[in-house]
């Protein structure tokens, strides 16, 4: 019998490889069992195959989501703490009226700023004053007269607002140690028959006014036991040039009672009647003439009318009327009135506007004071915003015509310990300009 030989010379057995057959030889038989477990464990690997794809597209979906979520979650972060860098310690907004600037008619309803000037640029001497907390500001004679609620000096100023013009100065002594502490002068009227101002003090405690009264009977009336009221002082100038001053003609207590002391008289006008008898419509800070929440109802506005009495030998403002504002002026509080002709001007400064409309007069000009009345139909203007659409004149505190389509305004000392956004630092304690559209 003859062994088989292959090609090589090697000798093949049965089933048996000889020592001499090549490394990595596989018999048939061995061949077809792994070929056998190979298609046994094909659809094991083809699961697991599929299912690693499914495993990785679900990671992901999940983390594309989480990304998104987290994006989103910081940029919801960086416009609320925008939004409350620019609103929680500033003033109120109208109406949360944040994107005003993106309405179509923003350049229709918003005054422009024709031209400003801070009190500290305008005086060559402020006379030791470290703070101007302006409050009201009339246009008489083409000048700019301007109080300060903690000073006792009437500002003069030229209607250019040319930096330290000689024309820009301070009538009085601010400090006036006779009469000590603040003005609270909230409100200027300019009696053009007498040639005086009225400056009206906001809220003077009923305790001191008794002591004032010097023996004079209580005003007619009933008087609550506390309370706060308004008080007119009658101004006359004198002097000329840099030697001006006033004196202080009498002082007018005002019937009407409010129940807190910062929430009183914010603004005043002169109106007369058909046979010129002065009356005065003094406007209150708070809504329904109130403090607390109450006063902070938008829409709710009040102004009073008062007639001088000078019965029982001595002057007091009586009220006559409360006149509602109409609902549309749904500001948070009232800092200011103006008027010019029929026109009427009212400000905010929580809510950064003022609201213009029309009173009820007759066409001289006169009233008839049992029918007089502020009428609807009016139009707000927002004061400009900033290039963020934030509100910066944050403290608005009083305004007068100087045209038909100009007003002046001023701006009162910015709220300090982080009541009020730091952009209200840049208009505070100036004199504003402002074209109507």
């Amino acid at each position: 019998m003859f062994d088989c030989v292959d090609r090589s010379g090697e000798a093949m057995d049965g089933d048996q490889p000889t020592a001499r057959q090549p490394q990595g030889y596989v018999h048939l038989a061995d061949n077809t069992k792994a070929d056998s477990r190979a298609l046994a464990d094909a659809p094991a690997a083809a699961e697991k195959a599929s299912t690693w794809p499914q495993y990785t597209k679900t990671l992901s979906v999940l983390a594309v989501a989480l990304l998104s979520m987290l994006f989103g979650a910081l940029m919801l972060f960086s416009c609320s703490m925008a939004y409350f860098r620019g609103r929680s310690a500033g003033p109120m907004y109208l109406s949360g009226d944040y994107d005003v600037c993106y309405y179509p008619d923003y350049s229709k309803k918003t005054l422009k700023t024709a031209y400003e000037e801070t009190v500290f640029a305008l005086l060559s001497d402020t006379r030791e004053e470290k703070k101007f907390e302006a409050s009201e500001v009339i246009y008489v004679n083409e000048t700019f007269w301007v109080v300060c609620d903690n000073s006792w000096a009437l500002g003069r100023f030229d209607r250019t607002l040319r930096p330290f013009s000689p024309d820009n100065r301070q009538i009085g002594d601010p400090k006036n140690e006779a009469k000590g502490g603040d003005s609270q002068w909230e409100a200027l009227v300019y009696d053009r028959q007498r040639h005086l101002f009225l400056a009206v003090q906001e809220a003077v405690p009923l305790s001191e006014l008794r002591k004032e009264r010097k023996g004079h009977k209580a005003l007619k009336g009933s008087e609550p036991e506390s309370g706060f009221r308004g008080v007119v002082q009658e101004l006359r100038l004198k002097g000329h040039g840099g030697k001006e001053g006033y004196v202080i003609d009498r002082e007018c207590e005002m019937d009407f009672t409010f129940e807190h002391g910062n929430k009183g008289f914010e603004g005043a006008v002169g109106l007369r009647d058909t046979k010129g008898e002065l009356y005065l419509l003094g406007l209150c800070e708070g809504n329904f003439c109130k403090g607390g929440k109450e006063g902070k109802r938008p829409g709710n506005g009040r102004m009073i009318l008062l007639r001088r009495d000078d019965t029982d030998g001595r002057c007091q403002w009586k009220s006559m009327r409360t006149i509602p504002l109409p609902e549309e002026i749904s500001f948070i509080d009232y800092s200011a009135a103006a008027i010019r002709g029929s026109r009427i001007a009212i400000t905010s400064q929580e809510s950064s506007a003022v609201w213009i409309g029309e009173m009820k007069v007759n066409k001289d000009g006169s009233i008839d004071p049992s029918s007089f009345d502020i009428l609807p139909k009016g139009q707000i203007y927002n004061f400009p915003r900033d290039d963020e659409c934030r509100v910066e004149y944050c403290n608005i505190e009083g305004v007068d015509f100087i045209n038909d389509r100009l007003l002046v305004a001023v701006s009162d000392k910015m709220k300090s310990r982080g009541r009020q956004d730091f952009r209200c630092l840049q208009k505070d304690q100036s004199l504003h300009v402002f074209a109507i559209p």
